[in-house]
């Protein structure tokens, strides 16, 4: 027991063994040298690759190619939109998209030929808000887009980092400080001229270290350079030191081109060698590089590396040194005993604890072939064996515990009856010793893994792959009855079937669900409090118990350290181990009780030490970040929104683009975590959707609308990280915008307008057509009127040129005979004359004919003229139609007169007599009255 308090002190003590994921060139898809490591603001990491600038956001590699092909040496990050890069005969800038990819400008392009020629620019620092680019052959500043150059006198080795200044060294010459353009020169560093240097880091009391490639460290106390005495001095002077970084907790890690990586803590002790000989894969390191999350990553000569330091975890492995598959693990006499699939193996505590390796591990004699499981039992060691139970004495001499031919699985102690017994758990039985006396119990050719017992002494086998027995015992060990759990259709029990002891009651494990045995009704009953704490771990494999209250829950994948006490249970620490690369036994799972606090988590290829004096490193999913939103139309084309968002932005989306809107998200624990993704677009999505690893978040067709998307991080545990927000807006399709309901509103006004227009001039049109009717037919009336009264004056007209007629035809027949009486050869006398004159004018007065035909004229051109008269009064004379004709035709009464042969007071009085036959009222004119009717 002394023993293994000092082992728990000297444990502690050491520096951690962390553990090392190595990545070869098809991983990453590049060449395998990589020159050099940074990493930006958001956590992205990025690799001066011999291929072109590496981007690695911890789920994809993305190389970025340099035109021509050519290799990158350096890079210095400014931020996560833009990279600096040096690479050969030349040096650039990369800036971010908003697609998220780097595009690359040549910031050398009209420098002279002749200052870059054959030169790599192996360094790229930003120092005084400007970057400095370094070859051998030169230093250019670029500052405010110019770029200068450093006025140097001769070649310079490596532009290395010093606090807030830049360092660099003249081949075969000391230190200078770099000062704008200029280099000063650094007091008491001439003992440098002939070696390289290589690293400066910080030291104690604004100190530096300066590391050389052969002649060791100094520590440099800025006036003098004295040589550090110390071992880790010694050992990179002779592996050729090329690369170190001083970590977060303090310690140095120190590459060398011959003997792998070296931690050293500030006294210059050497913590760890890392190399091939264990985790390395190759002993050449390039670069080293701590990110923010505290992991170390190296850049091989063929290949990257990721050293992940875990508190209360220290990873051992074998390298070249194969010693088969850990089942088990005890520390016994100040050494560690190891059981493997080839035998038993063991180290000295000293040569374990003082390498932090597994090189000098050594096969016991005679052990070879399966070893399964360690006990110690009265301060002696046994190991269950492929040949059976095997006792290893203090000189590591091997002998036969028990000749049983046959197989072991398990060797233990346990209680019954009052009485400390050993049983051996056998390919083809179980074996109670009892002193001397062997019982075989068990059902017959039947193998056990390991067995329990309960208060009642009842024995509980657990059968590989086919359940369990419960035998109830007598006190001669007989068997009383058995039980076998196990394809139990109500609880839904298969054959991987696991037990766990609390207190001393039995609980049974059902890949992921526990089941308490219940002694009064011998029946299993689920354990409530079990099965909500651990309801999310699936597929457990085996369950050991660490110490009081205290398990190992160990699934296929991870194991998870649980608190149970019977009322109350808690996960306490989970170590998600396939994310990581490392591989439990299949099907023989198991974590090696060393003590309290110590425990070794077997492995294919080495082991997992946790301490439980450690602090546990268990923390809740890191939050995750989303970098851009996309989307992309039916054509394929894609536009990107607003690279690097913040929580508060709001992202809109034209609808056109909205067939295909994909998110880009970020986590920058996934490298180190098995955690995974969950989104939920509230407007769409009620529930969180199922976890998935891929890094792209896509949605087909959205609707227009606005929405939230929450995005977070989920771990196997199903525990999840606060979820990163984000508004987003589908725009409206342009049919459907703003705009377009303005425009319809307009439009269909306008429609309203021109249809109403298009009504309004109908109806006006109508009307003027109406108008232009009763104005046609006014006319037409009209027109029939003037056409009335033309004929009416026509008719007067003809009516008095007959009568001139007649009368002009009477003057030419008085002119007629005057002519013959006068000319004539027979000369009358005028008697004569007076009587044919007489005569002719009686005649034309009485000529009725021609009134007649005058009459006949009227009455065509004025139709039922006279028929009205006489209908007005029938009782009037000819005469007086004749009178009213001429009336008719607007004679006046001396006129009319002259035409009847009549005195004007006779027509006066005809006119009266007339107006009295027509019964014509005193105001209306007669003339008048004749001429309306």
């Amino acid at each position: 027991m002394h023993l293994i308090t000092l082992l728990c002190v000297s444990l502690i003590g050491y520096s951690k063994n962390p553990y090392i994921h190595n990545l070869d060139k098809q991983l990453y898809g590049a060449a395998s040298k990589n020159w050099n490591i940074k990493e930006d603001d958001k956590g992205f990491i990025y690799v001066a690759n011999e291929s072109g600038l590496l981007e690695f956001d911890g789920i994809k590699w993305n190389l970025y190619r340099l035109p021509g092909n050519q290799p990158i040496k350096s890079i210095c990050v400014e931020n996560h939109n833009c990279i600096y890069t040096g690479n050969v005969e030349g040096f650039g800038r990369w800036d971010r998209e908003h697609s998220g990819k780097l595009m690359y400008t040549h910031l050398s392009k009209d420098v002279p030929e002749k200052n870059i020629m054959y030169g790599d620019f192996w360094q790229s620092w930003k120092h005084d808000n400007a970057i400095y680019f370094q070859s051998f052959k030169s230093i250019f500043r670029y500052k405010d887009s110019r770029v200068e150059k450093v006025n140097i006198t001769k070649p310079v080795l490596f532009l290395l980092p010093a606090g807030d200044e830049l360092w660099v060294q003249y081949m075969k010459g000391g230190l200078y400080r770099v000062n704008g353009l200029e280099l000063e020169l650094l007091v008491g560093t001439d003992k440098l001229k002939n070696t390289d240097v290589r690293v400066i880091l910080p030291y104690q009391d604004n100190k530096y270290l300066i590391g050389t490639s052969n002649s060791g460290i100094f520590i440099y106390n800025n006036k003098e350079l004295i040589k550090w005495d110390s071992p880790i001095s010694d050992a990179v002077q002779v592996g050729e030191l090329n690369c170190g970084i001083r970590t977060k907790n303090g310690k140095y890690l120190l590459g060398t081109i011959l003997e792998g990586i070296y931690e050293a803590d500030v006294n210059g002790q050497i913590l760890n060698h890392f190399s091939t000989g264990n985790q390395l894969m190759n002993n050449t390191i390039l670069s080293l590089f701590e990110s923010k999350l505290g992991s170390v990553w190296i850049g091989y000569d063929s290949g990257l590396g990721n050293m992940q330091y875990w508190d209360n975890l220290d990873y051992f492995t074998f390298g070249q040194n194969k010693i088969g598959t850990i089942y088990d693990a005890k520390i016994w006499d100040g050494r560690l005993f190891l059981c493997t699939n080839q035998g038993i193996y063991y180290i000295s505590q000293k040569d374990f604890f003082g390498s932090k390796s597994l090189n000098n591990i050594k096969l016991i004699d005679n052990t070879q072939g399966q070893a399964w499981k360690l006990t110690e039992s009265n301060g002696r060691l046994f190991c269950a064996h492929n040949r059976g139970i095997i006792e290893i004495s203090k000189k590591l001499r091997t002998s036969i515990f028990s000749e049983n031919n046959n197989g072991v699985f398990n060797f233990q102690e346990e209680h019954l009856f009052e009485k400390n017994v050993s049983i051996a758990s056998m390919y083809n039985k179980c074996l109670i010793i009892d002193g001397n006396q062997r019982i075989e119990v068990g059902i017959q050719n039947i193998p056990v893994k390991y067995v329990m017992t309960d208060y009642l002494n009842n024995l509980w086998l657990k059968i590989p792959y086919k359940g369990v027995y419960k035998l109830r015992l007598n006190q001669d060990f007989s068997i009383a009855a058995n039980t076998y759990f196990g394809g139990d259709k109500q609880f839904n029990f298969h054959e991987n079937i696991n037990m766990l002891k609390i207190g001393s009651r039995i609980v049974l494990s059902n890949d992921s669900l526990f089941y308490t045995y219940d002694e009064i009704s011998n029946k299993i009953e689920p354990n409530t409090i079990l099965n909500n704490c651990l309801a999310s771990v699936k597929s457990i494999q085996n369950i050991v118990k660490q110490k009081k209250h205290h398990y190992w829950i160990i699934t296929n994948k991870s194991v998870y350290l649980l608190y149970y006490d019977g009322v109350k249970a808690l996960i306490m620490d989970q170590y998600f181990l396939g994310n990581h690369r490392l591989s439990l036994v299949e099907r023989f799972e198991n974590v090696s009780i060393i003590n309290d606090t110590l425990s070794l988590i077997c492995l294919d290829n080495g082991f997992l030490l946790h301490t439980m004096d450690r602090k546990p490193t268990y923390s809740l999913p890191t939050s995750p970040i989303i970098l851009n939103i996309s989307g992309t139309d039916r054509n394929g084309n894609t536009e990107y929104n607003n690279l690097m968002l913040n929580k508060d932005s709001i992202i809109t989306i034209k609808s056109s683009y909205a067939n295909l809107v994909q998110v880009k998200v970020f986590n920058p624990n996934s490298f180190y975590q098995d955690e995974y993704f969950q989104f939920k677009l509230k407007g769409i999505d009620s529930d969180w959707s199922k976890s998935h690893k891929s890094d792209i978040i896509s949605f087909e067709r959205l609707p227009s609308g606005r929405y939230t998307l929450f995005v977070r991080t989920i771990n196997q545990l199903e525990e999840t990280s606060e979820p990163y927000q984000i508004d987003l807006i589908i725009e409206k399709p342009f049919c459907k915008s703003t705009i377009a309901i303005i425009s319809y509103f307009i439009i269909a006004c306008t429609l309203f307008w021109i249809i109403w227009k298009l009504v309004l001039r109908h109806h006006r049109n109508l009307h003027i057509q109406k108008i232009r009717s009763r104005e046609r037919n006014r006319l037409k009336y009209q027109n029939l009127q003037l056409e009335k009264k033309i004929n009416q004056v026509n008719a007067e007209l003809f009516t008095r040129a007959n009568l001139i007629l007649q009368k002009n035809k009477l003057v030419d027949d008085i002119r007629e005979i005057i002519n013959n009486q006068y000319y004539g050869k027979d000369k009358k006398d005028i008697s004569e004359l007076y009587r044919k004159l007489k005569n002719l004018l009686k005649t034309g007065e009485k000529n009725e004919d021609q009134w007649e035909i005058i009459l006949i004229t009227f009455e065509e051109k004025h139709p039922d003229f006279f028929m009205k008269l006489k209908k007005i009064s029938p009782d009037i004379t000819p005469n007086d139609l004749k009178i009213c004709m001429c009336l008719r035709l607007n004679y006046d009464s001396k006129e009319i007169a002259q035409m009847l042969n009549l005195s004007v007071r006779t027509v006066e009085n005809n006119r009266s007599k007339i107006r009295k036959k027509l019964n014509i009222p005193s105001n209306i004119h007669l003339t008048d009255f004749l001429l309306d009717l």
